[in-house]
């Protein structure tokens, strides 16, 4: 695999990613989510931030970025100790872990890694000045899809997305597509690597 410094290398590993969860969510009947990657320029520090907003001081420098993967990921003992602990969803925990690992670590990309459920937007008409498409949850809306995702967001390659839509009954799985990435919100974006920087 190409060095994970440069955008070849990077979206490179992007494809083994979706090849692993493809792997697994055929396997398995699903992917456990979320789930992700640092790509590390530094080791993990050696002295972590005692309080909240605190400067980050990343650990040594290593000879080239490698991937790391993301120790609170779903499934894991760690995950479930850490957000009964601290009484929070995982994916708080998860991001919260992430951004401190990308900053810590000198991070050139993140990699998040996903099953979720989603809308469509096509034709559809335009938000409310709410901003809100709907009411309630994804997963209790009508129209509804499932699917795995992949995101990249890396300093050379610039925030990439892919997707697979899942079908069940019979349980399938649609080849990954790269999708164009519009705006982006939530916990789960912008996690310390300066995307284009």
């Amino acid at each position: 695999m190409s060095r994970l410094e440069t955008a070849e290398g990077a979206l490179a590993f992007c494809h083994w990613c979706m090849a692993q969860m493809r792997e697994q969510f055929l396997r398995d009947g699903e992917y456990p989510s979320p789930d992700g990657y640092v790509l590390a320029t530094c080791e993990v520090p050696a002295k972590p931030p005692t309080k909240r907003g605190q400067k980050i001081t990343p650990g040594v420098k290593l000879p080239e970025a490698r991937a790391v993967r993301a120790p609170f990921r779903a499934g894991t003992p760690e995950m479930a100790l850490m957000a009964m602990l601290k009484r929070a969803d995982e994916r708080d925990v998860f991001a919260e872990a992430m951004q401190f690992l990308s900053q810590g670590m000198g991070a050139v990309g993140v990699v998040l890694m996903m099953e979720a459920w989603y809308m469509e937007s096509e034709g559809v008409t335009p938000p409310p000045k709410s901003g809100r498409w709907f009411d309630g949850p994804v997963c209790e809306q009508p129209g509804r899809r499932e699917g795995l995702f992949v995101t990249l967001e890396h300093n050379i390659a610039g925030s990439r997305y892919w997707s697979a839509r899942i079908h069940r009954n019979p349980t399938r799985l649609e080849p990954f597509v790269e999708k164009p990435i519009g705006s982006t919100e939530g916990r789960l974006t912008h996690l310390g690597v300066g995307v284009g920087s």
